[in-house]
């Protein structure tokens, strides 16, 4: 058998999520789909991370194996023949036996992106609009607070499978970002929050996002949200932080 390693992007808008389903149009199915065409056999793929219904990805990393060698080049083209517009294969390389896209991860990195109302059309599938004005004067001690190895168990869904849930935060950052409006070419300003540890619990990232928004609108105070991650109890019970701002931008192996 041979083991390759897959670089993918796709816009989770009308997929319900990474993981196949018993029914509905998900990212593995369309992938094992058009990998089932090139192989004549039904083929499985492992992913990094899961990506929940309306999650993009810019860097989702797959594992496969096929059952003959197909050149990495030739690979990525026939797939991105036989993949939807909306999921395309950045790269395809040939990796060693013991490779396995989620067990073998050691960092992943996540993007948020959210602005004011009104969104351009052309940026709303990606973007989170807000109806309030950041208050973001707290972050640098929120920030201060998440970095390091931390229980998020304040920041996880229920009902999900169970997982350690001590993490290490390498990276939690907030700036704003300029973004060209794709029809009419004018600057637009949005913020782009951006957290990177070695892996993630199911939700943590849109609590997270979540429990920022209500500090930047003032329903909480950030003392009570570093609480939230210290007690390892929510103080406060924020809105999930919606799908669509969210995108998988990389996943690092050793």
């Amino acid at each position: 058998m041979w083991v390759y390693k897959i670089v993918l992007w796709y816009n989770g808008t009308n997929y319900l999520g990474l993981q196949k389903q018993k029914s509905g149009r998900t990212v593995a199915q369309a992938v094992e789909t058009a990998l089932a065409k090139i192989a004549g056999q039904p083929i499985t793929v492992t992913a990094a991370g899961r990506t929940d219904s309306g999650v993009h990805a810019q860097g989702q990393v797959l594992s496969l194996r096929l059952p003959k060698r197909i050149p990495a080049e030739g690979l990525k083209k026939a797939l991105n023949s036989g993949l939807p517009s909306d999921c395309g294969v950045v790269s395809v390389e040939e990796s060693d036996a013991s490779f396995h896209a989620q067990k073998s991860a050691i960092y992943r990195e996540y993007m948020y992106l959210f602005a004011q109302y009104p969104v351009p059309m052309s940026l709303q599938d990606f973007i989170t609009p807000i109806s309030f004005t950041p208050e973001v004067s707290s972050f640098p001690e929120i920030e201060k607070a998440f970095l390091g190895t931390h229980d998020f168990s304040a920041f996880k869904s229920t009902g999900s499978t169970p997982s350690n849930p001590v993490k290490t935060v390498e990276l939690f950052s907030l700036q704003t970002r300029k973004l060209s409006n794709l029809y009419t070419g004018e600057p637009f300003t949005c913020f782009e929050f951006r957290i990177g540890a070695n892996s993630f619990l199911y939700h943590m990232v849109r609590h997270i996002v979540g429990d920022l928004f209500d500090v930047f609108r003032g329903k909480q105070s950030w003392e009570a949200m570093v609480e939230s991650l210290h007690s390892k109890q929510k103080k406060f019970h924020s809105t999930l932080a919606p799908a669509k701002g969210l995108c998988l931008v990389n996943v690092t192996y050793k």
